[in-house]
């Protein structure tokens, strides 16, 4: 899964909750995942770091979770790396060198809460 593909389908998440409910499911029923931890990308091109960009594969592991591709929240934090924030997709993405993640902070988590209210679905979840 590209970095691009991975922003791509967070941002989808009100569309298909409203596709969701427009054919008859109901919103009590949903369950809206909420992640503590980023999907991360070893890039093709260091300077080319934006949403979309092309990868090689997963992005090295980090200190919390030994998982190649997985960085925990804590592990984005300590990194320090620069954020950008994308107003489309309301989503934080930050890179370094040829590291890209995708992760959610607490604005992010604000907006999909909000994503939540305003579809009516009840039922947040948290993978830590």
């Amino acid at each position: 899964m590209s970095a691009g593909l991975l922003v791509l389908l967070c941002c989808l998440q009100e569309s298909l909750v409203k596709f969701y409910i427009s054919q008859g499911a109901d919103p009590a029923k949903l369950n809206l995942g909420l992640i503590t931890y980023g999907r991360s990308f070893t890039l093709k091109n260091a300077t080319d770091n934006g949403i979309g960009a092309a990868a090689s594969g997963p992005g090295t592991m980090g200190v919390v979770i030994p998982e190649a591709g997985v960085l925990a929240y804590a592990d984005v934090c300590l990194n320090k790396w620069p954020e950008t924030w994308d107003s489309v997709q309301m989503v934080p993405y930050a890179s370094k060198g040829d590291q890209w993640v995708g992760y959610d902070n607490p604005k992010s988590v604000a907006a999909k809460v909000g994503t939540t209210r305003r579809t009516a679905v009840l039922k947040r979840t948290s993978w830590l």
